[in-house]
């Protein structure tokens, strides 16, 4: 019987380096009958050079 485990599953890289990047992040807890789990995720959807230029983008776009 384990008394407490930790995995992980990594694809692709995310950079924190920055806080021009567009990074998700998610954390959920879900309890079972053998304990507690935890997932965390983060999702990098590019680096924001401008904000104000990116919002006119969206709405000239259609």
């Amino acid at each position: 019987m384990d008394i407490s485990r930790s995995e992980k599953f990594i694809e692709g890289r995310v950079s924190l380096q920055t806080f021009r990047s567009d990074i998700d992040f998610y954390y959920l807890q879900a309890r079972t009958k053998y304990g507690m789990l935890g997932v965390k995720v983060w999702i990098e959807k590019g680096i924001l050079y401008n904000k104000a230029s990116a919002a006119s983008t969206k709405k000239i776009s259609l």
